[in-house]
């Protein structure tokens, strides 16, 4: 069955009792004065970027569900799949696009602060993909014009050992390097949901990946970095919506899809209302208070090399494993700023804390599942598809459920 295995168990105590969990209240007290804060009755218009006129595919049409949801919560009007053109002039606009977009995009449709958008604006395209975790293997290699070296430089105490690389040679030379301390993992820099990747255990192996590279692959970037064993992915992440600042840590879950990749199948979340500092206050286990520390240190650092910048939803993977020989390690893997797969739980979250405005936490899980459960009782279904079309390496469906109590790592 390609459905999640059993979530680990956290050591945390509940949230406050007596909050209604229902998905579908509609009487949000802490956003109901958002319009008011923000100006006159706003437009919500999402998939501007690459998706008007595309089929509707599972993310198409989960990514609707959820821009009509934080419609709701923010009390705006939902416009759909338009392109910014058609949005009267003068009237201002609540952007949830489907990628990170670009400044010079940002500046056309009037994005200029947190709160015009849910997901993020960077001064070049490259930034918003894995490319920038690694440095590059020497100063002479190759690299998109804006890549930061100080960045990558900074980084490197909260990533795992890596380089990226833009070209064939570059990437042979970092893989060779790597490959001296054991199995390394090959990652194209736009892949996501662990698609993408191949692990390359010697040389010949290395020649063979190599040689299924393209010129516009490599151009992107492709990263490598030695292969962990025995790991998990957490998640770290903060979002600003509805006027409000909800930071979260959780687990990631992946399985293995029938053509053999690694694919995501949700992740539950733990959700406090206010910044980082709050969730470091939690009681905690040590290596995800490590997480929360190196992913933001990453995020701070990115707002601080990369001017142009701007983030209201930002998600960190971050691996915590052990190497070939047993040692341990942990490490920021990549970062989204976008609306992804856990903006499901993150949305309802915020839900959840905006309805009372005495709760601070909140335990809220999203689901990917590959063949035909059914969603449990009371779950918010943001995706299903029909048996009739069903292909086993795409989700059959996706929802997000509340849990009564937060449970533990």
């Amino acid at each position: 069955m390609l459905t999640p295995s059993r979530w680990p168990r956290w050591n945390i105590s509940s949230p406050p009792r007596g909050a209604a969990h229902h998905p579908d209240a509609t009487t949000l007290s802490a956003a109901a004065s958002y319009p008011a804060q923000h100006g006159h009755r706003r437009r919500l218009l999402c998939f501007l970027v690459d998706a008007v006129g595309q089929p509707a595919n599972h993310r198409h049409v989960a990514y609707r569900c959820l821009a009509e949801r934080i419609a709701q919560l923010m009390q705006m009007e939902f416009v759909g799949d338009r392109d910014l053109a058609g949005s009267q002039p003068g009237r201002s606009v609540y952007v949830v696009p489907h990628d990170t977009i670009e400044r010079g995009t940002a500046d056309r449709w009037r994005i200029h602060q947190r709160h015009h958008l849910f997901g993020g604006v960077v001064p070049h395209a490259f930034v918003a993909s894995k490319a920038i975790v690694h440095p590059r293997i020497s100063a002479d290699a190759a690299v998109p014009a804006g890549w930061n070296d100080a960045f990558a430089e900074q980084v490197r105490p909260v990533v795992l050992e890596g380089f990226t690389a833009f070209d064939r040679e570059g990437l042979a030379a970092a893989a060779r390097r790597l490959l001296q301390t054991g199995p390394v993992r090959l990652k194209e820099a736009l892949g996501s949901g662990g698609r993408l990747q191949h692990v390359v255990a010697d040389h010949a192996a290395l020649r063979e990946q190599l040689d299924r590279l393209d010129p516009a692959t490599l151009s992107q970037g492709v990263l490598v970095e030695p292969q962990l064993q025995s790991y998990s992915t957490l998640s770290v992440g903060q979002v600003h919506l509805a006027g409000m600042r909800m930071s979260y840590c959780g687990v990631q879950q992946n399985l293995t899809l029938p053509c053999g990749t690694s694919a995501y199948a949700g992740s539950e979340l733990f959700c406090v209302r206010g910044g980082m500092n709050v969730l470091q206050e939690a009681r905690l286990p040590q290596r995800v208070r490590l997480a929360i520390t190196q992913a933001w240190h990453f995020h701070r650092s990115a707002q601080r090399h990369f001017p142009g910048l701007l983030i209201s939803r930002a998600n960190y993977d971050v691996i915590v494993g052990t190497t070939v020989n047993g040692a341990p390690r942990s490490g920021v893997l990549e970062q989204s700023w976008r609306i992804g797969g856990a903006s499901g739980a993150e949305i309802e979250a915020v839900r959840l804390l905006a309805e009372d405005p005495r709760r601070t936490r909140a335990a809220v899980r999203t689901v990917e599942c590959y063949d035909d459960s059914p969603p449990p009782p009371g779950a918010w279904v943001i995706y299903r598809r029909g048996a009739a079309s069903a292909d086993p390496n795409e989700p059959q469906l996706k929802y997000v459920q509340v849990m009564d109590d937060v449970i533990g790592w």
